[in-house]
Formats: C-alpha cells, structure tokens, sequence
C-alpha cells in the first residue's frame, strides 16, 4: 500500500512539474507577445513575409503584391524557404478553432499523461505506465490534428459561397474589404470568424497581402490558395475581380461535389480501417473489463509483450495501406 502511494504521489508530481514548465515556458514570452499573437503579428508565415525586402513607400500595390505570390511560389514547390504551414502549436490551436493558449493546452497534455499513465501503473506496472503515457501524448496530438482537418474542410465546402458573396459585393461597387467585411457577418463559422480575423488584421495595420498570407497559413489548402493568388494578380494587373471570384467560385462548387462522391465512395474503406485500427485494443479492454485477468499472461510476461509490440505493429502498417488505398487526390 506504501508503494502505491509514493508512486502515485511521484505521478503527481511529475505531472504538476511538466505542468508547472509548461506554463513557465510559455508566460516567460510576456503578455505582449501573446497580445501580438492574437491579431497574427508574430506568425512564422509573417515573419518570413518580413524577411522578403519590402517595398518603398513610393512604390504602388503591385510591387507589394509581387512578395506574396513570391512566397506562394515557393510554398508550392516545398521550398523551406517559404515554410507552407508552420507549426507552432499556437497557430495549430487556431487551425483546430480552439481558443487555448499553448501553456493552457500543454496543461491539458500533461493532466492526461499523467492520469493515463497512473491508471496503467496501477494496473499493468511500469510497462502499463509507459504505454498509457504514450497513448496521452498521441490521442491529443491525433485529436488536434482532426479537429483541424475537419476545420479546414469545413472552410473548403464554405469558399464558394464566400467567393459568391464576394462577388456580389464587388458588382454592387463595395472594395474587397468591405466584401470581407460582409462575409464575415454572414457566413457562418469557420468562413465567418476567419475573414472577421482578415479584416481586424487590417485594422491594426497589416497590409492585405500580409493578412491573407496569415490566412493561407491558418487554414490552408489549395482552393483557398487559388483563392488569394487570384486576388494578389488582380492587385497587380486589374481586372474584373467579380467575375474571376464567380469563376473561382463555380471551379469550387464542382470540386466540392466531386469531393463529396469520392468520400461516399471511399466510405467502406474508411470504415474498414477504423476496424482494424481499433477493434483489436477494444476487444482487449473489454475482455480485461468482463473477466479481469485473463490477459495477465499476455501483458505481464515478456513473450506476451513482444507480441503486443508486435501486433501493434502490423496493425499500425495495416491501418496506413488502408488509408493509402482511398486517400485520393485530385
């Protein structure tokens, strides 16, 4: 009993402790720092826009637009130069909508860490601890990463009716950032909260291109790439904006309708990787839970454990052939 306390007294304290450096690290930063993070001024996709010598202020909008589609280039091509999405986890934290500060999240990752890792201790030893403070440090990291994913779909099936709107707005003789202003009162979350985030960049005197390179980094993809290329030529050379954005915009609309039948043809095959991804862990704790000790050969001895590491290997490569065969792209 003695021992069961002083280690469940040692897992608390280490998870105070990456706590404790979790929000040291990130309040040594300062409050302006982070006051400078919320309007995107210290964003890596800024920063290297920043490094890209500017122009003379005698110098027109083109000249500033050509630095943006510079980067753009360079993202294309996987140049490190131009960095695509950066990935601090601040700037992950707002591709996933969540409104936590890093030391705030950090927190959260290491309550879970420990509390995973004290349940394994407790039941399955030092091998059960290791494996449950590996599963509180990926299920959160797996988690965030969907949540984004799903976000930054979400935003994909909204930009043709943004797009629209714009359009719209441009025809009725508003600039492009009272456009931005209408689509952010109208559209819905995320299209709404993002292009709200464009123009209170502006506000606080970031320059368009600036504000909607900070754009592409929050959400990216390449429809909403198309997007601001689109509208940093259109800068440079004029035109008819409205009618590029209702071309952009109806490319889009078949895009996310040939989307849309790729996954309902995909289905079966994302569910099969699911199962195999997960039946086999959840078979195991059910048993675990109906008939406690009937794994205990298999996860207190050595053999058993290998084969544990084992087919958690297989089904690893498993789930991935899985994914590789209905990821397609187009």
């Amino acid at each position: 009993m003695t021992h069961a306390v002083a280690l469940i007294a040692a897992f608390c304290a280490a998870a105070g402790a990456a706590a404790a450096v979790a929000l040291w690290h990130d309040a040594a930063k300062g409050p302006l720092a982070r006051r400078l993070a919320a309007v995107g001024s210290t964003d890596p996709q800024r920063a290297r826009l920043r490094a890209v010598p500017r122009a003379a202020p005698e110098q027109s909008t083109p000249a500033l637009g050509t630095r943006l589609l510079r980067v753009l280039a360079l993202r294309r091509r996987g140049d490190p130069r131009a960095g695509g999405q950066p990935s601090t986890l601040a700037l992950q934290l707002r591709q996933a909508g969540l409104r936590l500060r890093p030391e705030e999240w950090r927190g959260i990752v290491a309550a879970i860490v420990a509390s995973l890792g004290l349940i394994g201790l407790l039941r399955l030893g030092l091998f059960g601890a290791l494996l449950g403070a590996g599963a509180g440090v990926a299920a959160p990291r797996f988690w965030l990463r969907s949540r984004a994913a799903a976000r930054r779909r979400e935003f994909a099936e909204q930009l043709p009716d943004a797009l629209a709107l714009m359009g719209n707005a441009l025809r009725s003789g508003h600039s492009f950032l009272q456009a931005a202003e209408l689509c952010g009162q109208e559209l819905p979350e995320p299209a709404g909260g993002e292009w709200r985030r464009v123009l209170h960049e502006t506000r606080v005197n970031i320059s368009l291109e600036d504000a909607l390179a900070n754009l592409l980094a929050r959400v990216g993809g390449d429809d909403l790439d198309l997007m601001v290329t689109a509208v940093l030529i259109q800068r440079q050379v004029g035109g008819n904006l409205a009618e590029v954005l209702d071309r952009i915009a109806e490319t889009l609309r078949q895009r996310v309708r040939l989307r849309g039948e790729v996954r309902a043809l995909t289905a079966q095959g994302r569910l099969s990787g699911w199962i195999v991804g997960f039946l086999p862990a959840a078979l195991l704790v059910l048993v675990e839970i109906i008939n406690p000790g009937y794994a205990a050969p298999m996860l207190t001895s050595g053999f058993g454990r290998i084969l544990l590491v084992v087919a958690a290997v297989m089904e690893g490569i498993g789930a991935l052939m899985i994914r590789k065969l209905i990821n397609i792209e187009f």
